[in-house]
């Protein structure tokens, strides 16, 4: 989880319930416009047989809406709908109203029939419709599974981008390291060449004071022959001198480039430290019957993604269930020692743990075909 921001993780919190609330609302208003379109468009109906008193027009208005009710799809899926039509006058046609008046009418009078349809059909009808879908319903299961896979399609998106992000710094950061490496060595190459080459010019320095004090000697014999040869024994001594000064200046400032460069590895080493300590507490949080020695864990880390993904894959399995994991082979290190066993994964991918005695699994070394020689060497030392 380290690989996702604190306000990401709460907005893919938040998300599901947002975008069920929402969906579920929008859904509601989308319904209730849909089936009230689909009403007006079948009342009044056929307005020849009201107005010609063969049927009534609450008759008619319910047969409409009852068809409505009884055809609508989502109502099977956990919408619940309620109509009621009425007059502007107040009146209500649906639901029909029943009354022991309305059982007494006469039904054979066409004419008032009609006279009734033609005044209802003057004064405007009033439809409420209302759809609510209600909760644990199919409709409302479907919207919230819709919801949660797209929070956590989210998730894994930014859980990928996390994943990348840390493989480029620490590759960037293995880069780093190569150049100081480099560096470092490039400054000590040239460092022995100034030592070497300060050697030599204080060999030359005696060897000129030698030959100074020999032509000082002949000059006391010959000052006047010989005052000449001492001056210019005397500007070479200088040019000497001032050339083995200006080495041990270059000196000083290689000395300091290379503590800056060691100050600059320090860091790097820090870094790649907290980067370890990381890994090992995520590690220790997902896998809580599992120990992982410091070269397992940097041996995890160096591997590739995918093969970090495999190795994550066999350490659940081991984590899990430690006995149904295939071995290779055990390897036996002498009398008095742990047996050891070697796990392969990804084919080329190497996994050494042993089991405590709590019947826990410690994880001695993780690494390749190419790092067994020197992690075997490295299970012989423990």
């Amino acid at each position: 989880m380290r690989f996702i921001s604190f306000k990401a993780l709460i907005v893919l919190v938040v998300l599901p319930p947002v975008i069920y609330v929402t969906a579920i609302q929008g859904l509601e208003r989308y319904l209730e416009h849909h089936y009230r379109e689909l009403l007006q468009k079948q009342i009044p109906g056929d307005t020849q047989p009201l107005l010609s008193g063969q049927v009534r027009l609450a008759d008619q208005i319910g047969a409409a809406a009852d068809d409505l009710m009884t055809n609508a799809a989502m109502r099977q899926y956990g919408a619940t709908i309620s109509l009621a039509i009425y007059t502007q006058g107040g009146r209500r046609l649906y639901p029909p109203v029943y009354s022991e008046n309305s059982l007494d009418e006469p039904v054979g009078d066409a004419m008032a029939i009609a006279s009734e349809n033609f005044a209802l059909l003057n004064d405007a009808l009033d439809v409420s419709l209302t759809v609510a879908i209600g909760h644990n319903t199919v409709i409302a299961n479907s919207i919230l599974a819709v919801s949660l896979l797209i929070s956590l399609a989210g998730l894994a998106i930014l859980h990928h981008r996390g994943t990348q992000i840390q493989t480029l710094e620490e590759a960037h950061h293995r880069q780093e390291q190569e150049a100081l490496k480099k560096r470092e060595e490039a400054r000590k190459d040239l460092l022995l060449s100034l030592e070497g080459q300060r050697s030599q010019l204080a060999d030359d320095i005696d060897a000129i004071q030698a030959e100074l004090v020999a032509a000082q000697e002949r000059a006391a014999r010959n000052e006047a022959d010989l005052f000449d040869e001492v001056e210019a024994l005397e500007k070479k001594l200088q040019l000497n001198l001032n050339q083995q000064n200006r080495q041990q200046q270059r000196i000083r400032e290689l000395e300091e480039q290379l503590a800056g460069l060691a100050k600059e590895r320090e860091t790097l080493s820090l870094q790649q430290s907290k980067d370890l300590e990381g890994l090992r507490k995520r590690m220790e949080t997902l896998y809580k019957n599992t120990s992982f020695s410091d070269r397992a864990l940097s041996g995890l880390k160096d591997l590739t993604e995918a093969m970090q993904i495999k190795a994550e894959e066999m350490i659940h399995q081991l984590d899990a269930r430690t006995d149904q994991v295939p071995i290779k082979r055990k390897l036996f290190r002498g009398k008095g020692k742990e047996t050891v066993f070697e796990i392969v994964f990804a084919y080329k991918g190497r996994l050494y743990f042993r089991r405590t005695r709590d019947r826990k699994v410690d994880i001695l070394a993780i690494g390749t075909k190419n790092t067994q020689e020197k992690d075997l060497v490295h299970l012989d030392r423990l």
